[in-house]
């Protein structure tokens, strides 16, 4: 049991290191990220957006995990930037949809420019094989992360809590 658990640490160990030396050499500890001005969390709410046109702002806040002032002062500079503009949802009178400006979607474009090289050229290192080994790895340890997240926010969601009688 003993040595089931030292395997275990040593894994932990291990993938901890390889994440710190992805999140430096992709550029994340950067002020601004991908060539541009913006922060690393600025062009992570861009690329949601992208990808779920007509989001809200809650949605964006759950999705990254942050509390809603953030996500909301973080959105208001995007949008004061001209990266973003806002409607009025038709479902919901205190929501606002996002959507990207032609700016945003330029500046998109030149952020999956200059993230395709970066990956392509990394990826080139790597023989064939090793590749697919590589992206399945990485599917399985996201949806794992992903799991684990959502059964620990189960655990200390308030419904689950034993009432004292």
């Amino acid at each position: 049991m003993a040595d089931r658990k030292i395997r275990m640490m040593n894994s932990v160990r291990e993938i901890r290191l390889a994440f710190r030396t992805l999140v430096r050499d992709l550029g994340y500890l950067n002020r601004h990220l991908a060539g541009t001005e913006l922060s690393p969390s600025q062009v992570h709410a861009l690329l949601e957006i992208e990808r779920f046109p007509a989001t809200q702002a809650s949605e964006l806040s759950d999705l990254f995990r942050l509390d809603k002032s953030a996500v909301s002062r973080l959105l208001a500079d995007l949008e004061q930037r001209g990266f973003i503009a806002t409607a009025k949802s038709a479902k919901d009178a205190r929501g606002r949809l996002l959507r990207l400006t032609g700016k945003g979607r330029r500046t998109l474009k030149g952020i999956h420019k200059k993230a395709d090289l970066q990956f392509m050229n990394t990826l080139r290192v790597i023989n064939p094989p090793e590749r697919q080994i590589v992206v399945k790895s990485l599917k399985v340890f996201a949806q794992a992360l992903s799991m684990a997240r959502h059964q620990a926010d189960l655990a200390a969601s308030p419904k689950n809590k034993p009432v004292a009688r």
